[in-house]
């Protein structure tokens, strides 16, 4: 460049692009796992949570767990399983909770607690979101109300 000869603008700009290709192959990247085994991953993470789901778990736990962003998992979590995550983990649980209320006596309370919540009223709520009644409903229903009232009289802390 100090002696002016033709063309060194453009044998600079060729350098400069050679040597930005090289820094960029030298980064370290990502590793996207092909398709098969990013379902795996996601299978494995599936079955992580229904070993889990009365545990707190996040997105972000999982995504890392699953060796991906926390959007790439998510959107290849429900392509898969068709629920986003925490929904799949609401349903997991909610699934697990209507199963106790009609084959235990555990008050709603417990049912609760054993299902990973920690505040009733959110479990009420999420219950009646997702079953459609409320947990005391949900037994009567399925329990018949006859047998329910023999069992709130064998139980009463059945309503708490």
């Amino acid at each position: 460049m100090d002696r002016n000869l033709p063309k060194n603008d453009e044998i600079t700009q060729a350098v400069l692009r050679a040597l930005v290709e090289i820094i960029l192959y030298q980064l370290p990247r990502e590793k996207q796992p092909p398709s098969k085994e990013k379902e795996r991953l996601l299978i494995d993470c599936k079955d992580y949570i229904d070993c889990h789901f009365t545990e707190e778990l996040t997105v972000e736990k999982l995504a890392e767990r699953s060796h991906m962003s926390v959007s790439g998992f998510a959107h290849q979590f429900k392509k898969i399983f068709g629920f986003p995550p925490i929904q799949y983990i609401i349903r997991r649980r909610i699934g697990q909770a209507q199963t106790l209320l009609i084959t235990t006596d555990l008050s709603i309370t417990e049912v609760s607690v054993r299902v990973g919540y920690d505040n009733i009223s959110y479990f009420n709520n999420q219950f009646k979101r997702f079953a459609g009644m409320s947990p005391q409903s949900y037994r009567k229903y399925k329990v018949g109300e006859r047998q329910f009232k023999n069992l709130n009289k064998l139980v009463p802390h059945l309503n708490s």
